[in-house]
């Protein structure tokens, strides 16, 4: 009889070990990060939702890819535009000879900013004016991509990103999907919005792109579902880890492939090994 070491786990200082009778031995070895927004690199559910599988999806679609791919360039240009103030309000603090007037250049600088950020965009049927900052733009293009063209990167990066939010709340987070015309649609928007939770939401989208054979999507919802996601005081907001339902969704993603998870590339390593 060969005995399966189902999942071995190393998170917040202990390390969780299970096993079961099966054919082979799957040993996996998760190193993570906090869950980062758009950073798509990340557990077939039985129990995705119909509504979900009776769309039919293009994930190849290039009006996807493009607004996906835009969505990119606008992040990076905001990670870039991050870093150089951050150096230079550096620099200007260890300037010894601007003193108090630096510290309120940086106050006034900061403040301007919000007022930009909550001043400088107006949406008009998804179109968002020059001003708008390249971050803003980056989650239009985003949801765009997502939402009215079901590409699957796009679904795990905003699913990702729905994972860090504290205060959810659906019309806020996915203000550029409400824009468009609910028609042109691939989600239900209904059945979201009846999501306690954007982890709920979350693990909505994770098998909507999975069941559009998204490695990465089951093996990010695998590794939900293994650690469980803890909304402190708030257990119907919370997801209780379920570790047999993490171990379908994690061999759903091993069957699509390397070449679609790309765990080497990310902070994800799984090993596969078999005995006798």
């Amino acid at each position: 009889m060969i005995l399966i070491k189902s999942i071995s786990r190393v998170a917040a200082g202990r390390q969780i070990t299970r096993f079961r009778n099966g054919s082979s031995i799957c040993i996996l070895n998760v190193h993570s990060k906090s869950y980062a927004p758009f950073n798509t690199p990340f557990v077939n559910n039985t129990n995705s939702s119909e509504s979900f599988r009776q769309f039919s999806i293009d994930n190849k679609s290039n009006l996807g890819q493009e607004y996906y791919e835009k969505a990119k360039q606008h992040l990076r240009q905001h990670e870039k535009s991050l870093q150089e103030k951050q150096q230079q309000q550096e620099n200007q603090q260890y300037n010894s000879k601007s003193g108090l007037q630096v510290v309120k250049k940086i106050i006034n600088q900061v403040r301007q900013e919000r007022k930009e950020q909550l001043n400088g965009i107006e949406i008009h049927h998804s179109q968002v004016k020059e001003k708008a900052n390249d971050l803003e733009l980056a989650k239009e293009y985003m949801q765009i991509a997502a939402f009215r063209h079901g590409f699957n990167h796009a679904i795990v990066s905003l699913a990702n990103d729905l994972l860090t939010q504290q205060d959810f709340n659906l019309e806020k987070e996915l203000k550029y999907v409400y824009a468009l015309d609910h028609n042109d649609l691939v989600f239900d928007l209904g059945e979201l919005q009846r999501c306690p939770s954007g982890a709920h939401v979350a693990v909505k989208l994770y098998e909507f792109a999975g069941a559009n054979d998204c490695a990465e999507a089951w093996f990010n919802l695998s590794h939900l579902l293994w650690m469980g996601h803890e909304i402190e005081n708030n257990e119907e907001k919370s997801i209780e880890a379920d570790m047999e339902r993490a171990m379908e969704c994690f061999d759903k993603a091993v069957k699509l492939g390397d070449d679609d998870v790309k765990l080497k590339q990310s902070n994800y390593k799984y090993y596969i090994v078999t005995t006798f």
